[in-house]
């Protein structure tokens, strides 16, 4: 299973999903307002960005290799069947998991607006980077 292809597959789409996460959360799309959620100035993100980068895109290539394993293990092979396995586990792990930390973890109530942006521009994010890393691993299998 863990061939050099699929080692090579697996880093184009952690790649592609570290984009696509770099795009969402762009001055263009999302940063200001997730930037907000977080209650945190420009000069306080740009301060630790470098670090937080380099873990998101370990975290990334981490995710890449689990949906790439997922994936494989289920042997589905049309497009379809692909995000149908991949949204599986996002929603059954990912949104859970941050539903979980909207009510239990914020500094809010959780039906306040700042958690419920941060949840949402969060989730959407794992759903557009999710989406790209498995159009990667389909269109090159």
């Amino acid at each position: 299973m863990f061939t050099t292809h699929f080692l090579l597959l697996v880093l184009g789409a952690g790649v592609t999903g570290y984009v696509a996460g770099a795009i969402w959360f762009s001055p263009a799309l999302f940063m200001k307002p997730w930037r907000e959620a977080l209650g945190k100035t420009d000069s306080e993100i740009k301060s630790v960005m470098p670090r937080v980068m380099l873990y998101g895109f370990i975290n990334t290539l981490a995710t890449a290799f689990a949906l790439a394993v997922l994936i494989e293990l289920t042997g589905v092979e049309t497009l379809v069947q692909y995000f149908q396995i991949v949204f599986f586990a996002l929603f059954a792990f990912v949104a859970t998991t941050k539903f979980n930390d909207l009510i239990y973890s914020s500094r809010e109530p959780h039906w306040s607006r700042k958690p419920q942006i941060l949840f949402l521009v969060n989730l959407g994010y794992y759903i557009f980077s999710y989406s790209f890393i498995t159009l990667v691993l389909w269109f090159a299998k």
